[in-house]
């Protein structure tokens, strides 16, 4: 499968002499000739950016400490949108997390990504999961002078059969508050 590819041909001249030079130097490295096919990634996520009100989003608190809501965002509060997912715990034990149920209809390997923006003072961090399998966590404060704070994180898994299959968006046992944003799972 191919999601999307480019392909370019730059005008190249000899600038050997000084007249040569002078009658073709504005050609130097112009694009002759351009492409572009391929195919949109297929995201297999309801509402992947809290947008919606759909009720496909499941929500767990595993004490009072923790809370799960949609963020009606702020500014930097969303990486695309108006609303982000935010998981907030006071104390730091318990996990707050959401989570969706998508069917997978070819077996094969699977990416599951999200930006995520923390601020975590104590704790494990931030991460995602994808039937099982977790991202790498992120912990601490994200830097928000690269992306205003939001970065990427995904899970790659290898699904060995079709069916339903559980992403979750997680803080595990941390006092803080995560945001995530434009999540995906798509096939490799």
């Amino acid at each position: 499968k191919i999601y999307g590819v480019t392909n370019a041909e730059y005008n190249t001249t000899d600038n050997s002499s000084a007249a040569n030079f002078a009658s073709t130097y504005r050609k130097n490295n112009t694009i002759t000739k351009d492409a572009y096919t391929g195919t949109p990634a297929k995201n297999y996520i309801i509402d992947s950016s809290a947008e919606l009100s759909s009720g496909s989003w499941n929500k767990t608190e595993s004490t009072t400490s923790q809370t799960a809501t949609i963020y009606a965002a702020g500014t930097g509060e969303s990486f695309a949108g108006a609303k982000s997912f935010r998981l907030n715990s006071t104390g730091t034990s318990g996990t707050a997390k959401y989570s969706q149920i998508v069917h997978v209809p070819t077996t094969g390997y699977y990416t599951f990504s999200a930006y995520v923006k923390t601020d975590i003072s104590t704790g494990n961090g931030a991460y995602i999961t994808l039937n099982g399998v977790a991202s790498e966590k992120i912990a601490g404060t994200t830097n928000s002078e690269i992306n205003n704070g939001w970065q990427r994180i995904s899970v790659t898994v290898n699904i060995t059969s079709t069916g339903n299959k559980t992403v979750e968006l997680v803080l595990a046992d941390s006092k803080g508050t995560a945001l995530f944003d434009c999540v995906q799972l798509e096939p490799n």
